[in-house]
């Protein structure tokens, strides 16, 4: 059993920026323990590093630096939707910038846990991903992502968004459930993610007997991302620019990029303010931008955007059948009261609303650390292997199928994919079963191989439930009955 100081490391990789969180175990008793999280902040004080990486003298600099870097450079983008042609880091991978760029976030890490830059490979992280993200996308951002740690084995699995979230609000039995923020009898629940790229809604499900957390279905609405609310602020102040100096900005490049970091700042003042003000030095033929924003002005602005936002919400409820007892909201959008609002207009205000100290647009990092400290912790203690835990965490596929006469009949519906989280069940349903047929467990990654079978189903669909034990093992669940454990 290993004893040297292993530090619990979070990631969160997102459209636009990253954050990174450490969690620490503090025992509650001889035989429970609990949990505690932060985010790290940057040499800016930032508690979020943008994904852009610069080239600058010779060497790289990253995240708000390289932003400022580029303009320095007078770089040129090529529409105002672009920020910088800095490189953006998920579309870059296993490149010089990508190393540059995670071995900034491990020394950011290192440095805060007080390892020190000689001790980075007693780092362990889980990263976290948007929901959609490809298998194959998966296994490159974990190479790149060791790469730039420079171990590949510290990094110990990928989760989704939603599953981290969860994570983060104690209900996939991660940390200590009885914890007095923490609701245990709720069975239907919606994670919301609204960030950059727009807002994915994830229904989630509860099973009463084993309190596993089921993932129901996804959904992306792309037409209401956080870009967008920038846009329209841009939109905004470019207009009161040109009508206070006759200067029209989308006309310089370098003019967009000022103006586009000043909106995102002023955004994410109004998220938490009453106030902002758009400000940009010298913005165009040396005269300064200086726009006051009131909220109910900005109300007024991103008004069309949050509505494409609440009909998606809408959408998702409909899925549940108009009933849900818990709502959990991540990302930097639903930081802002106009987004909080429509989630309590769709959702009502009686819904649990997950554990207290949460921060929204930190969520996703937290969750991961939390998990990474799971992890290790049962593997210090000697309860579980870690290999074969971090094999549940990010190479296990799994699906069902119809089967007839001990072989697979039809497609493979996959259930459980590379990146799905430790003690979450998934389910899955198959339509088109006959009396008294079977359903096979399947194991897509090595060769469609049945791992289980499900015997004498009635005609018609069948749901079927598969968690992975902390230890390895499979749960298979039919229903409200638990069929088998293998």
């Amino acid at each position: 059993m290993s004893t040297v100081k292993l530090v619990n490391v979070g990631i969160s990789l997102g459209s636009s920026y990253s954050r990174v969180s450490i969690s620490s175990i503090i025992p509650a008793s001889p035989s429970s323990f609990t949990f505690n999280s932060s985010v790290l902040s940057n040499d800016l004080g930032d508690r979020y590093t943008p994904m852009v990486v610069c080239e600058e003298d010779g060497g790289f600099v990253v995240g708000s630096a390289a932003l400022k870097a580029a303009m320095r450079s007078k770089a040129s983008s090529e529409n105002k939707g672009s920020v910088l042609p800095a490189s953006s880091i998920i579309n870059n991978l296993n490149s010089k910038e990508s190393d540059a760029f995670f071995a900034h976030l491990r020394d950011l890490a290192a440095n805060a846990s007080g390892l020190g830059l000689k001790s980075t490979d007693r780092l362990r992280v889980v990263l976290s991903v948007p929901d959609s993200t490809s298998e194959s996308k998966i296994s490159e951002i974990v190479k790149a992502v060791g790469s730039g740690f420079g171990k590949p084995s510290t990094i110990l699995g990928v989760i989704s968004e939603s599953s981290a979230v969860c994570c983060a609000h104690g209900l996939t039995g991660s940390h200590d459930s009885k914890s007095p923020d923490t609701k245990t009898n709720w069975k239907t629940g919606v994670v919301l993610k609204w960030g950059t790229s727009g807002l994915t809604s994830t229904v989630v499900k509860r099973n009463g007997m084993s309190g596993a957390v089921s993932v129901v279905s996804t959904s992306s609405a792309t037409d209401c991302g956080g870009e967008m609310f920038v846009d329209k602020m841009m939109d905004h102040c470019a207009s009161q620019f040109k009508r206070k100096s006759g200067c029209d900005v989308w006309d310089s490049k370098k003019a967009i990029a000022k103006l586009r970091l000043a909106a995102e700042t002023a955004v994410r003042t109004l998220a938490r303010g009453s106030s902002a003000s758009v400000e940009a030095d010298g913005l165009m033929e040396g005269m300064d931008l200086r726009v006051a924003v009131s909220k109910p002005r900005w109300g007024m602005l991103a008004g069309s955007i949050v509505a494409k936002g609440k009909a998606a919400m809408e959408e998702c409820l409909a899925k549940t059948g108009g009933k849900v007892d818990c709502v959990l909201i991540s990302g930097a959008v639903l930081e802002s009261p106009l987004a909080q609002e429509a989630v309590k207009e769709v959702f009502g205000e009686d819904v649990y609303r997950g554990a207290t100290g949460v921060a929204v647009d930190e969520a996703v990092s937290v969750g991961c650390s939390l998990h990474c400290a799971m992890l290790v912790e049962a593997e210090q203690k000697g309860t579980t292997s870690l290999t074969e835990t971090v094999k549940t965490v990010k190479d296990v596929n799994l699906g069902i199928a119809k089967v007839s006469g001990g072989k697979i009949e039809g497609e493979v519906l996959p259930v459980i994919t590379p990146g799905s989280m430790v003690g979450v069940e998934i389910t899955g349903t198959l339509g088109g079963i006959v009396k008294g047929g079977e359903v096979a467990v399947v194991n897509i990654g090595a060769g469609n191989s049945i791992v289980a079978k499900v015997g004498d189903c009635d005609e018609g669909s069948i749901t079927v439930g598969l968690k992975l034990g902390e230890e390895g093992g499979l749960v298979v669940r039919v229903g409200d009955e638990i069929e088998m454990q293998c």
